[in-house]
C-alpha cells in the first residue's frame, strides 16, 4: 500500500479536486490533471498479485487525500498464487494426497544418510550402507531424481506447514476494504495447469472474472490420478478429459491448460532477433506418462505386496536388493517395481517442469499468436489470438480505457489533437460510469 501511495504522490501528476474545479472554467486543459485522464492499470504475477491490489489501495487512498471520490483503476491478475484460504480439513487433504498419493514429499537424504551410517550383515561380513548404496545411486540421473524431491519435500511436510493458508487475498480484502469495487474492474488470466508444487495455485480469485476459462477450476492439482474413477463433476462442470489407464486407475487431465511450450531463441535473421520454438507439442503426452507409470507402480506393488505378505519400505525403493541374492526372483521383481517408482518420480518433475511455465507463459508470451492455438477449449467467445486479446475482450465492458480507433494503423496515424479531442469525448461520455470509489 505504502508503494502506491508513494508512485501516485511523485509519479500520478494530479492536481487536487479543489484546483482543478476553481481553474477548469478560465483553463480547461487543467482537467487533463484529473484521475479522470490519468487511469492506472496494474498487472500483476504470482505472488506480486497480493502486494498488487496493496499498490492499487495505496493509489486510492491517495486520490481521495487529494479530494477526489472516483477513480480510473483497471486490475489484471495474471498467474495468480494463493488466492484463496487453504485450511482445515481440505488442507489436510491436499497434503495427505501429496505425501501418501503422490509421493512429493519425502525425505530422501535423511533417509539415505541414516543408511549410509548403518551395517549391514551381508554374507559372513559386515558391509557399511554406504558401499551397498553407492552401487544403487552411481549415475547423476539418479541421484537429480532423489534431489528433486528433497528440495520440494518440506512443502508437504506436516512439521512445518509451510502451503497453509488461512486467508488468502480474497479473504483479505474483503477485511481490509470493499472488495466490490476492485473486482469491478479486475480481469484474471491463470492457466488451469498451473499448479506446480512450488508456486501452489489454489484456483482462480472468486468474484473476479476469467480470461482464461469461463468457470472457475477450484480444484488443487493440474492433472490427478485416481485409483477408482474420477469426481463425475471434473467431466460435467470442469470439462476435464478423464481416461482410463491401462494397469488401472484414471487420469484427469484439465481443460484450458497451455499445451505447448513455446521458448524464445535468439535469431540473426528474424527482425526482431528472436525466434519462437516449441519445445513439445502436447501436455496431454507429459500427462500420460505420469499417469502409466504411476499405475504400473501401484499395480506391481500391489501384486507383490500381495504374493509376499510383506509391506515394501521406503528404502525398499532406494535399495532394492540390500538383503536379498543377487538371481533370486524376489530382487528381480523389487527391481522392476524399483523401475517404475523411479519413472513415476521422473515423470512427476516433467509435469512440475510443465506445469511452472503454465505460470509464467502469461507474461512471457501474453501477445504472442502461437500459444492458445493447439487447444481447442480456446476456440469459444473470447477467441485464441492471444492472451492478451482475450484479457481486453474479458474486460471490454469494465476496463477503463479509451479507444482511438478500432483499427490500430489508423489511431498510430491520429494527431495529437485529434487523440485529446477523442478522448475528452470518451472521459465525459462512457467513461464516467467505469470510475470507482477512492476510498
Amino acid at each position: 500500500m505504502a508503494q502506491g501511495y508513494h508512485w501516485a504522490e511523485y509519479r500520478w501528476q494530479i492536481k487536487t479536486f479543489d484546483e482543478v474545479e476553481q481553474a477548469k472554467e478560465k483553463t480547461p486543459y487543467i482537467k487533463s490533471y484529473s484521475p479522470a485522464y490519468k487511469p492506472v492499470t496494474i498487472v500483476m504475477h504470482s505472488q506480486g498479485n497480493a502486494p498488487g491490489v496493496g499498490f492499487a489501495l495505496g493509489v486510492m487512498k491517495y486520490a481521495n487525500e487529494q479530494g477526489w471520490e472516483q477513480i480510473p483503476l483497471n486490475m489484471i491478475f495474471l498467474g495468480v498464487h494463493q488466492p484463496k484460504n487453504l485450511w482445515g480439513e481440505e488442507y489436510e487433504k491436499f497434503i495427505n494426497a501429496k505425501v501418501k498419493h503422490y509421493i512429493a514429499d519425502s525425505d530422501f537424504w535423511d533417509t539415505i544418510s541414516n543408511f549410509e551410517k548403518t551395517a549391514f550383515m551381508v554374507g559372513n561380513k559386515y558391509i557399511k550402507g554406504a558401499v551397498i548404496l553407492k552401487q544403487y545411486l552411481s549415475n547423476k540421473e539418479d541421484r537429480d531424481i532423489y534431489k528433486y524431491l528433497n528440495g520440494i519435500s518440506e512443502l508437504f511436510s506436516p512439521k512445518h506447514h509451510k502451503l497453509r493458508n488461512k486467508r488468502g487475498i480474497y479473504e483479505h480484502l474483503q477485511a481490509i476494504t470493499s472488495f466490490s469495487a476492485l473486482q469491478k474492474r479486475s480481469v484474471q488470466f491463470t492457466f488451469s495447469n498451473d499448479r506446480p508444487d512450488i508456486t501452489c495455485r489454489d484456483g482462480d480469485i472468486p468474484g473476479i472474472d476469467s480470461a482464461c476459462r469461463p468457470k472457475r477450476d477450484t480444484t488443487l492439482y493440474s492433472v490427478e490420478y485416481f485409483k477408482d474413477k474420477a469426481p463425475e463433476e471434473y467431466t460435467t462442470k470442469q470439462g476435464k478429459e478423464v481416461i482410463a489407464m491401462e494397469n488401472g486407475g484414471h487420469l484427469a487431465i484439465p481443460a484450458y491448460a497451455v499445451i505447448q511450450r513455446l521458448k524464445a531463441v535468439k535469431d540473426k535473421t528474424k527482425k526482431d532477433g528472436v525466434r519462437i520454438d516449441s519445445d513439445w507439442a502436447s501436455y496431454k503426452s507429459i500427462a500420460l506418462d505420469w499417469g502409466n507409470a504411476m499405475s504400473t507402480y501401484r499395480k506391481q506393488k500391489k501384486e507383490y505386496e500381495r504374493l509376499t505378505k510383506q509391506k515394501l519400505s521406503f528404502l525398499d525403493f532406494i535399495v532394492p536388493g540390500r538383503y536379498l541374492a543377487r538371481k533370486s526372483t524376489q530382487l528381480y521383481t523389487k527391481l522392476r517395481i524399483n523401475y517404475w517408482f523411479r519413472k513415476v518420480i521422473y515423470h512427476y518433475a516433467r509435469i512440475q517442469i510443465a506445469d511452472l511455465y503454465a505460470h509464467f507463459s502469461p507474461v512471457e508470451f501474453i501477445n504472442n499468436k502461437k500459444i492458445l492455438k493447439i487447444s481447442k477449449d480456446f476456440n469459444d467467445g473470447l477467441g485464441n489470438d492471444t492472451i492478451w486479446e482475450r484479457i481486453k475482450k474479458t474486460g471490454e465492458q469494465k476496463f477503463y480505457r479509451v479507444e482511438y480507433h478500432e483499427n490500430p494503423i489508423e489511431a498510430a496515424k491520429m494527431t495529437e489533437e485529434a487523440k485529446r479531442e477523442k478522448a475528452k469525448e470518451e472521459v465525459e461520455g462512457k467513461l464516467k460510469d467505469l470510475l470507482i470509489r477512492a476510498c
